[in-house]
């Protein structure tokens, strides 16, 4: 998911992000975009920052071990966790450390290009998306996800407030810019310009869960660029964080822990000809 600056994270928060973040909300994810991607064995995907590499090893399954996949990914500690996991039974992988904007594949050389929650974090969203069609073979196709507003991420959205309150602006902003991209108006010119056809934007959400309110926020604290803010932050600042984020969301406590819902647009389209 890292791609800039906004989104890079250390060697352990990499390791916490693998273990938490995706256990709880990227797999999830990732499984849901494997879908609308409709990977086949024999295919070529590429996979734009692919953080800890979650869809890129989805993806390879789906390929097969007729199949080929490369992960791209900005973040050397992100890719650094991604292959030091066990291989999966699939395409083989290879993984490029790489911006977006520029990244060293061959023109015309996948069926698929996928990214789950990175175009936010380009520098230049229009860039990747060019790359993405120039990696493509004619009618290749893209998938790619991006988190609707704070408003629709009830979970997250009380993560950013409460860390704004206790913790400081600064660190409520790098909460709500995973959230802050825009919508069709935004998402749909940029698709077509980049040489996509057959763009289609669709609503999606899933339900996720986690043992607790703040279990959460722990993970959260621990495996994203919040990491960074919390370093120093003392235990009371911690414990009123996780306070507030509880009061917040005990309407979306069950009998299995914590269920929250979030939205993303998922953009599908077709490489033109």
């Amino acid at each position: 998911m890292s791609e800039t600056n906004a989104y890079h994270v250390s060697d352990n928060a990499a390791e916490m992000y693998q273990a938490n973040m995706v256990r709880y909300m990227f797999m999830p994810w990732g499984e849901r975009m494997l879908s609308l991607a409709a990977v086949q064995p024999g295919e070529h995907v590429l996979d734009v920052a692919c953080g800890t590499g979650v869809v890129t090893r989805l993806a390879a399954i789906a390929a097969g071990r007729s199949g080929a996949v490369t992960g791209a990914d900005v973040n050397p500690a992100m890719l650094a966790v991604a292959g030091a996991l066990e291989p999966v039974d699939g395409a083989p992988i290879t993984w490029i450390e790489a911006d977006a904007g520029d990244m060293p594949v061959a023109d015309e050389s996948f069926d698929v290009a996928l990214c789950q929650q990175g175009i936010q974090f380009f520098g230049d969203p229009g860039a990747g998306l060019r790359e993405m069609r120039r990696a493509l073979r004619p009618r290749g196709r893209v998938v790619v996800t991006v988190w609707r507003p704070l408003h629709f991420q009830p979970g997250h959205a009380a993560v950013a407030e409460m860390v704004e309150e206790f913790v400081g602006p600064k660190a409520g902003a790098s909460r709500r810019a995973p959230y802050s991209f825009g919508g069709r108006e935004t998402l749909r010119p940029l698709f077509e310009s980049a040489g996509f056809g057959h763009v289609r934007i669709r609503i999606d959400t899933i339900l996720l869960r986690f043992p607790s309110a703040e279990g959460m926020v722990q993970s959260m604290m621990a495996g994203t660029p919040l990491s960074a803010f919390m370093a120093n932050a003392g235990p009371d600042t911690v414990a009123s964080v996780i306070g507030g984020v509880e009061d917040r969301l005990r309407d979306f406590e069950d009998d299995d822990g914590l269920a929250v819902p979030m939205q993303c647009w998922a953009v599908t389209g077709q490489a033109a000809r």
